[in-house]
């Protein structure tokens, strides 16, 4: 199913560079047409890279304005290992794709489904030792869209409630 997505999106994505192009015939829509292509090839590129680790900070950085950032942090009186590990299992049922973790960088990505109001959020939680506490710092970032319309606060309270539940005995 997931390649009959990205097939019928390559396609849509495909016969709109098609249409643009051949009929915006007019020299003077010439800037018009670099201006699509380049967003088109920044949203494959970003669909791309993705699920890879080595682009994060492309994702997360303040000056990258094609994507809608949330960002918070919240402080656990836990041991990083057990943080990490029960974070770690949460995420998985929450629905989201863990992609890559590590332990000892105490680092965990993951993503969210594409979905009538985005095309996914990239998810990246970090573990820094503050004190007696733990902080996990989370950021949820749209795939490529300025607004999330709400999609990345969702996925931070998603995971605190799963978080919380999963606490209870």
């Amino acid at each position: 199913m997931k390649i009959l997505k990205n097939a019928i999106a390559g396609l849509v994505i495909f016969s709109l560079i098609s249409f643009l192009v051949r009929y915006t015939d007019d020299e003077s829509n010439l800037v018009f047409k670099i201006v699509i292509i380049l967003f088109v090839a920044l949203f494959l590129f970003s669909i791309i890279v993705r699920k890879i680790p080595w682009f994060q900070p492309f994702f997360t950085s303040r000056i990258n304005l094609l994507t809608s950032k949330f960002r918070m942090q919240k402080n656990y009186n836990f041991t990083e290992s057990i943080l990490f590990h029960k974070t770690l299992e949460v995420v998985g049922n929450s629905g989201f794709k863990i992609f890559h973790f590590d332990e000892s960088k105490g680092i965990i990505m993951a993503a969210s489904n594409v979905s009538w109001l985005s095309w996914g959020e990239n998810i990246y939680i970090s573990f820094e030792e503050s004190g007696d506490n733990i902080v996990m710092k989370f950021c949820s970032v749209s795939l490529f869209g300025v607004y999330s319309w709400g999609k990345n606060e969702d996925n931070y309270q998603k995971l605190l409630r799963n978080f919380d539940e999963s606490l209870i005995i």
